[in-house]
């Protein structure tokens, strides 16, 4: 309850002009989705295997991200962040940010991640409606877009909680 709380504070909180705070909430808005989505038990093959965060890309928000999660755990299980420069480098990631940088090749990402239980989330423009699951949108505040269809493909169930808390959620399957 105290996560879904926090979830609904950083809803409230004017998105600031600079580009840190911004990179703060998008941060902490990727490490709270992990309350809210469960993975298939084959994500985690082992009792030791960590809680991997993966950025796709050229972004800031890796750091940012890695100095969220320094020393915690997520869902019981130590939180690691890696960096990925292709799609082709992930081997085990539970939550993905495919950032900016990746844009000309997000339809060849998309295909190569379909099948793998991966949620991926990014602020690219159309990303939910190209088969991205979470998609950041940034007016006055910090806002989000799910895609569950393209969630429920990959073997993913998004909370009900964090559905609620979307701006818009797309149900319908893609392509």
């Amino acid at each position: 309850m105290r996560m879904f709380l926090m979830l609904a504070g950083l809803l409230a909180a004017p998105a600031s002009p600079g580009q840190d705070r911004l990179y703060q909430l998008k941060a902490a808005f990727i490490v709270n989705f992990a309350q809210y989505v469960e993975w298939p038990t084959e994500a985690f093959p082992t009792d030791e295997t960590p809680f991997v965060f993966g950025v796709l890309g050229d972004s800031p928000l890796r750091p940012t991200l890695k100095d969220l999660i320094a020393g915690e755990n997520v869902n019981g299980r130590k939180a690691v962040v890696e960096e990925y420069k292709s799609v082709r480098d992930i081997q085990r990631c539970h939550i993905l940010f495919i950032s900016d940088s990746e844009k000309t090749r997000l339809p060849t990402i998309l295909r190569a991640l379909k099948g793998r239980s991966i949620l991926t989330v990014s602020d690219l423009e159309g990303f939910e409606r190209e088969g991205g699951m979470i998609r950041f949108v940034t007016q006055t505040r910090v806002r989000f877009r799910i895609n569950s269809a393209a969630a429920s493909e990959a073997n993913l169930t998004i909370s009900s909680k964090l559905l609620r808390l979307a701006d818009s959620v797309e149900s319908a399957k893609l392509k």
